[in-house]
């Protein structure tokens, strides 16, 4: 009982520090590719959004998790390497890094931080989670933080679903 409340304790003040982290938007973690993973209902407001926000009443902000493509020095480094260390990895792996970045996210590939993609549905993110290794510090941090909210998002995800559903004639204004 005094273990239930103690863990129901820590989940309040951690649902109200994630609120007040107000400095500046943190990311949820980074993938294999060094993409960055963003969840951005989670910073200095509440998970449902603002309350002078249009999707408040709908109980959500953005229902996403976002995902950005690498930036440049990153791409440099893990994705466009050197002709050596090409043929290393293809000794490894029987691909280039580029090539199994191509094979593994497929046509939703992001080639630079100038490109954004996202996940919007609970199994979209429960594949992801199935898709991660977590052998790499990358990734096993990314499933962590998503592991750890999972169920919040996906409520937001659930709430951003039914608030754009379409309605019937009668449910519109």
């Amino acid at each position: 009982e005094r273990v239930r409340a103690a863990e129901e304790q820590i989940a309040s003040v951690d649902a109200d520090l994630r609120e007040a982290d107000c400095p500046r938007t943190r990311v949820l973690g980074k993938d294999r590719f060094c993409n960055r993973y963003w969840w951005f209902e989670r910073n200095a407001m509440p998970h449902g959004g603002l309350p002078d926000s249009s999707t408040y009443d709908a109980g959500y902000a953005n229902g996403r998790i976002w995902v950005q493509g690498p930036d440049e020095m990153e791409r440099t480094g893990y994705i466009d390497v050197s002709e050596q260390d090409k043929k290393m990895y293809y000794q490894r792996f029987q691909m280039t890094p580029e090539e199994r970045k191509k094979v593994e996210e497929g046509s939703t590939r992001l080639f630079d931080a100038n490109q954004w993609g996202f996940y919007d549905t609970p199994e979209d993110v429960d594949m992801l989670l199935g898709w991660l290794d977590t052998r790499g510090v990358r990734e096993l941090k990314l499933k962590k933080e998503l592991n750890l909210q999972r169920e919040t998002i996906a409520e937001r995800m659930e709430a951003r679903k039914a608030d754009l559903a379409p309605r019937e004639k009668s449910e519109e204004p």
